[in-house]
């Protein structure tokens, strides 16, 4: 906020840097740089959004790599 206060999003802790929608499926993209690292939390939102709700998701180090991702 202005003043400097912290607010919650009331998004799920871990959740993904990028959200997509394309031909009715969802992709969730964590994106990192090359030597990046995940937190347990995103790396376990990233599973229950693939296993759970069949989702597209994974973690990204270019945008080569998100094109792969979306794309198939």
């Amino acid at each position: 906020t202005k003043d400097g206060r912290w607010f919650d999003t009331g998004l799920p802790k871990g959740f993904s840097d990028l959200m997509a929608v394309k031909d009715g499926r969802i992709y969730f993209l964590e994106v990192k740089t090359e030597t990046g690292r995940a937190s347990q939390e995103q790396l376990n939102f990233l599973a229950v959004m693939r296993d759970r709700y069949g989702c597209v998701s994974g973690i990204v180090r270019s945008v080569e790599e998100a094109v792969k991702l979306v794309t198939g």
